[in-house]
């Protein structure tokens, strides 16, 4: 109880739609300008303004994957941030497959 006052208090809550924010699924195909780059190198967190949750990779799950882990053909990113710029940046670097 001491723990939630101290954060109430001290770290502001950040409200936002419910339909704005979300998770969503990406692969990344031969056309994707992330292959071969670090997550931190990648810019992602910033243009969808969330971050990587997981990726599956060769039918393994990271969770929570290291900024410094590097992005490669097939992966599979879950992605948790603003919905409509992770629909323009997965049209950017994906082929057609449902999320």
């Amino acid at each position: 109880e001491k723990i939630k006052q101290v954060l109430d208090e001290k770290v502001p809550m950040v409200e936002h739609d419910e339909e704005t924010f979300g998770l969503k699924s990406m692969r990344l195909t031969e056309t994707s300008p992330l292959v071969g780059k670090s997550i931190r190198d990648s810019g992602l967190r910033h243009s969808i303004s969330g971050l990587i949750v997981g990726i599956e990779r060769n039918d393994k799950r990271i969770l929570n994957p290291d900024s410094s882990m590097v992005l490669e053909l097939g992966d599979l990113l879950w992605v948790v941030g603003d919905i409509e710029k992770v629909k323009e940046i997965k049209a950017l670097n994906t082929a057609s497959e449902p999320a």
